[in-house]
């Protein structure tokens, strides 16, 4: 599963970079502020950006669907990897509504705890864990994982 995980990154931020090229050239940028410039200052930089938004969206989605439950699965059965994705995505589909609610708040739970030099994810992730193996006993029963 950490494997998948990592694969998707790669997949990310391959799309990331082949934006980056499409709309910006393979131009070299002197300094980082030149950078933000030409991303907020040009329509290319300005398209690049709602591009890469729309690609991103789309992997944390994807990424969230196949993950969200399939970790405590492993963790608390011996299925294989292949059928906690398929019940991942299938408690993600289920619910739609309220899987984006909870991703969403994971979202602002993050944000707001890497605030203090990341300091806040030291209490953050044991929560959302322990919350995430609450989400996964309440939603998933042993004939959906099947």
């Amino acid at each position: 599963m950490a494997f998948v995980v990592i694969f998707i990154q790669f997949l990310w931020m391959f799309k990331v970079h082949l934006l980056l090229a499409l709309f910006l050239g393979m131009q070299g940028y002197g300094t980082f502020v030149q950078f933000a410039q030409t991303i907020f200052e040009t329509s290319d930089g300005l398209l690049f950006l709602a591009a890469g938004h729309l690609v991103g969206a789309f992997f944390a989605v994807l990424l969230f669907a196949v993950s969200v439950v399939s970790f405590p699965i492993l963790l608390d059965t011996e299925l294989d990897f292949v059928t906690a994705m398929i019940t991942s995505v299938k408690v993600v589909t289920g619910s739609p509504v309220v899987m984006v609610g909870w991703g969403l708040l994971i979202t602002a739970i993050l944000m707001v705890s890497m605030i203090p030099a990341f300091i806040g994810l030291l209490v953050t992730l044991p929560v959302l864990g322990h919350t995430t193996w609450h989400l996964y006993k309440r939603v998933v029963t042993f004939e959906d994982a099947k």
